[in-house]
């Protein structure tokens, strides 16, 4: 009778322990290859809403050992650390955290399986580790997110905290749930706006408040404002109106926000200079290379080129640079070329502007050095200003800027759309379509001005005889297209219309580029003699249409 009472009341204890969600509980982090004198740990998280009693449950490797856990009540949000030594645990790790008594497994050191089950034997929570995900040598193995995929490696890290794990902790990969921040400051006139972004995993609001911070010290709040709920990973706008004078020189002020519970203080408050709009009239900033090509494990020169649309001469000499910090990035020297009507002048870094565009005009080009030149890639500002410090012209870029028919921004200038049009204008602004990723010295790839009524293909020579003695070896074929930035195929067919050789697949392409053919096909040999068709199509990514355009050209072999 005896041994009968003691068989039922283990399993009576299971019948009490309450339901459970199948995916509250997740395995949350891994000490595997702990430090001498640690015991091997696994951290549980109640993800959910509900509290979970743990007895009956099972943490078990690869092995067909299936250690029970004991009965403990895991309140929402909370973490559990299992482990076979609970004192050394403590030794190892001090502070106040659940534990339970388990005799876990040995995990090996390069690899194994880890696997949650409740007490109805599903699996709960599992996941297959490697040593390449982190971990190891005393680290420990740790979730990035508790909703992650926990079979990825992507969703695992070592520890980066100081102490090398976080047993009954937040992990030190985790994002912050309440995390709100200050990323950028746009000033217009007297108009401050401020891009908060969401940093967290939470949704969250808050205040902002505009200070005044004059020379002598302290700060003045002027202007405050409430701002809705960002969800995670979101990004608000909010405006708040200057109320105190402005000068040429420019007046500190500074935004802040508060977020109640925000786990990341340093990163609510935000800098800014505000000044007189533009005092000067004169050249405009027409490209700026903000993310310069790598050439031979050499990263090229940044840029501005800048354009001179009045009728007058314009010195340059003394000019300055500034970006979104107001810190200036570079002095021009006092000697450059001045820019004559309708010119253009490029500040290049440094030289290797010359490697990355090799036929730029060297007399149009004013190389500064390194300075503190250096402009963001996602989103900055750039100032140009006269010797007595006035603003000649400024533009504030984003990444969209760039434009859904451009690859990237590596290596790929952003353009003026039309001189006379906004600085600040994203419209106004697209990415380059030329072959080079630019056009310093030169009209840009995007000007309207190059726009023609229809799509023209041209041959130049249209006999070609591709013999090697350097004369009709190869045609010219040049092209100008109605829309300022298309994407464009250029392939050569014979007279049964059978492709031979395509020149250009969906590249991105100016109004007006040209592309040599050498009389070779796809296979590089030869073609036969015989006419030719060259057939262009050119695809408008903003509006939509799609223009064609065709030559011939005749191969054919000296007499």
């Amino acid at each position: 009778m005896l041994r009968s009472i003691n068989i039922l009341l283990p399993l009576l204890g299971l019948l009490l322990v309450p339901p459970t969600a199948p995916a509250q509980v997740v395995i949350n982090e891994v000490m595997y290859a702990p430090a001498a004198n640690e015991p091997e740990w696994i951290e549980l998280f109640n993800n959910g809403t509900d509290a979970v009693n743990l007895a009956g449950w099972q943490l078990h490797d690869a092995t067909a050992s299936r250690p029970l856990l004991p009965t403990a009540l895991l309140p929402p949000k909370t973490f559990v650390v299992a482990t076979a030594d609970t004192a050394a645990l403590r030794q190892a790790h001090p502070g106040r955290y659940r534990m339970v008594l388990v005799k876990l497994p040995t995990f090996n050191n390069d690899d194994d399986d880890v696997t949650l089950r409740n007490p109805l034997d599903n699996v709960v929570d599992s996941f297959h580790y490697q040593a390449a995900w982190g971990g190891g040598n005393g680290v420990s193995l740790e979730r990035i997110s508790p909703s992650s995929n926990p079979t990825l490696a992507e969703s695992w890290g070592g520890c980066t905290a100081q102490i090398r794990a976080t047993p009954g902790a937040k992990n030190s990969l985790a994002a912050p749930e309440l995390n709100l921040a200050v990323e950028l400051v746009v000033v217009d006139s007297s108009t401050v706006a401020a891009r908060i972004r969401n940093a967290g995993t939470l949704a969250a609001g808050g205040n902002a408040t505009l200070f005044y911070l004059p020379d002598g010290g302290g700060k003045e709040a002027i202007a405050a404002i409430p701002f809705g709920v960002i969800p995670p990973g979101q990004i608000s706008v909010v405006e708040l109106q200057w109320s105190r004078t402005i000068t040429e020189a420019g007046e500190r002020g500074q935004v802040q926000i508060e977020v109640e519970g925000d786990e990341q203080a340093s990163d609510n408050q935000a800098e800014f200079i505000i000044r007189l709009p533009a005092l000067d009239t004169g050249l405009v900033i027409t490209e700026v290379m903000n993310d310069p090509k790598v050439i031979e494990a050499t990263t090229t020169a940044e840029y501005v080129e800048v354009f001179n649309p009045l009728d007058r001469t314009i010195d340059m000499a003394g000019w300055r640079l500034f970006d979104a910090t107001a810190k200036p990035m570079a002095t021009l020297p006092t000697t450059p070329q001045p820019v004559p009507p309708g010119g253009y002048a490029v500040i290049a870094s440094d030289s290797t502007i010359y490697l990355a565009f090799p036929e730029v005009d060297s007399s149009k080009v004013i190389i500064i050095g390194k300075q503190s030149f250096s402009l963001n890639v996602d989103a900055d500002q750039v100032v140009l200003r006269n010797t007595r410090g006035a603003t000649v012209d400024s533009v504030h870029y984003w990444s969209d800027w760039w434009g859904p028919d451009v690859d990237g921004t590596r290596g790929v200038s952003i353009e003026r759309v039309s001189p006379g049009g906004g600085s600040n204008q994203k419209q106004n602004w697209s990415g380059s379509v030329a072959l080079a990723g630019g056009t310093p010295g030169e009209v840009n790839s995007r000007s309207l001005s190059t726009l023609a009524s229809d799509a023209v293909l041209s041959a130049i020579p249209e006999t070609i005889s591709p013999d090697g003695d350097s004369r009709d070896d190869f045609t010219l074929l040049a092209f100008r297209l109605p829309m300022p930035a298309s994407r464009i195929v250029l392939q050569v067919y014979d007279r049964l219309g059978r492709a031979v050789v395509r020149l250009l697949n969906n590249v991105p392409s100016p109004a007006q580029s040209e592309v040599l053919w050498d009389g070779r096909g796809e296979d590089q040999f030869l073609v036969p003699q015989g006419i030719y068709i060259v057939r262009l199509e050119a695809y408008d990514a903003s509006g939509g249409r799609v223009v064609t355009a065709q030559t011939t050209v005749v191969v054919a072999k000296k007499m």
